[in-house]
């Protein structure tokens, strides 16, 4: 399975700003985004002063966006829009965020509404609720650093959260919404919770299972929401999903972790996991990175600077010993993981561990980038977007699987990107 990372830029706000109106509705529908040859996909502000908005759905900002590509053979170049019927756009309207969906499209938001882009052969198709109204991705809270926003369920089954329209067109409600990527030439979403239960949190399981918190009357609510309809009440604690696709709950002032179980029909029960020693077991969800791989699930404590596996073959969590003397974020392909952050000496560098060994690798000189953005491929190609300390130029290059360093770009960016998307 591809693991696709996004690092967004630090303040995404739910997106209230423009999907009421102020978008123009004259823009060109979009047919194409000549992505085809792209390995990653890059949106940059035209200015340092666009880049440090408060907001990037601020519309000077948005008017400033423009989104590049990262090709199959190691140059940058911008991404040219056509419309329906192959001709090409030359005043785009600028995209405002980028939302990987799977290992198998991309959701685009611009001021009009949001597109559905297949990676594949780079097809967009606007996309509305029910009602026909337009609709925009918000950002849930309570979730790892790096989790996306757009969570997959089933194959074909996505998931965020959405500020939906109601009736009265005079109020919204963030909720969950479910895309189905069945038939995307023609994508449409349906909400899963209700109009009064305003959601911040959420996950999904791979049977479609939605767990999900909010505030209510200043009261908090924690529901998981059936596939087939209805909801039951959720127990305290946070909760991420397993290897398996199977979700999991920590109250961290019980004994243990537990998995949310419900593999006779409907009937959810909770099931202990993990027991021994969980009290000793320290972090925080929304400061720290989830990394998968075949039989392990490590968590990256970038507050504290610590690692953690808490899934592995011995079912026994374990903490990591890594080279660092802090850790800014980390990233991983299905092979190894990436910790950015300073050696022992401060010197900020890029090192790579092997889950299994708990060996590392320096892959960047330390004290030569100051890596601001990272993503890998499953090749384990790491593209990042870095601020070089001779100089303080911002330089996007790529670290290949064999430690070979290269720098793509230094002249096209002064400021620092606001989103890198890994697509293949």
């Amino acid at each position: 399975m591809k693991t696709l990372i996004v690092f967004l830029s630090c303040a995404l706000l739910i997106p209230l700003q423009y999907s009421c109106g102020g978008g123009d509705s004259d823009a060109p529908s979009i047919g194409y985004l000549d992505i085809t040859d792209a390995t990653a996909l890059l949106l940059a502000a035209s200015s340092s002063t666009d880049a440090r908005l408060s907001s990037p759905w601020s519309q000077s900002g948005q008017d400033s966006r423009r989104l590049f590509k990262v090709t199959e053979d190691g140059y940058l170049l911008e991404v040219e829009y056509r419309d329906d019927k192959g001709k090409t756009i030359t005043d785009p309207e600028s995209p405002i965020a980028l939302f990987p969906v799977g290992s198998t499209h991309l959701i685009v938001l611009f001021n009009h509404g949001s597109y559905l882009v297949r990676f594949s052969d780079g097809a967009a198709f606007l996309f509305e609720d029910d009602n026909g109204r337009a609709i925009f991705v918000s950002e849930p809270s309570g979730i790892f650093r790096n989790s996306p926003w757009v969570q997959m369920g089933a194959s074909n089954d996505a998931f965020f959260i959405s500020e939906r329209q109601l009736n009265d067109d005079l109020n919204q409600v963030p909720s969950v919404a479910h895309l189905s990527l069945t038939t995307d030439t023609n994508p449409t979403v349906e909400y899963v919770s209700g109009e009064t239960e305003p959601i911040s949190s959420f996950g999904v399981d791979g049977s479609n299972y939605v767990l999900a918190t909010g505030w209510r009357d200043d009261d908090p609510f924690r529901y998981i929401y059936k596939p087939s309809g209805g909801f039951e009440i959720l127990p305290a604690g946070d909760f991420w999903r397993g290897l398996e696709g199977e979700m999991y709950l920590w109250d961290r002032s019980s004994s243990a972790i537990q998995r949310v179980d419900h593999a006779d029909g409907e009937e959810i029960s909770y099931v202990d996991y993990l027991t021994e020693l969980v009290g000793d077991l320290w972090f925080s969800i929304e400061n720290s990175y989830r990394l998968e791989f075949s039989n392990r699930l490590l968590v990256v404590d970038s507050e504290n600077d610590r690692v953690f596996e808490i899934v592995n073959p011995s079912n026994e969590w374990r903490e990591i010993v890594h080279p660092l003397s802090n850790v800014g974020f980390a990233s991983s392909s299905t092979q190894f993981y990436y910790l950015v952050g300073d050696n022992q000496d401060v010197d900020p560098t890029l090192v790579r561990m092997t889950p299994e060994t708990d060996e590392s690798t320096i892959l960047l000189t330390p004290g030569l980038y100051d890596v601001i953005k990272m993503i890998v491929s499953e090749a384990d190609v790491v593209t990042f977007q870095a601020r070089r300390l001779s100089d303080s130029a911002y330089v996007v290059g790529e670290v290949t699987a064999d430690g070979t360093v290269s720098i793509l770009d230094e002249d096209t960016f002064n400021s620092e990107l606001t989103e890198l998307v890994q697509i293949r």
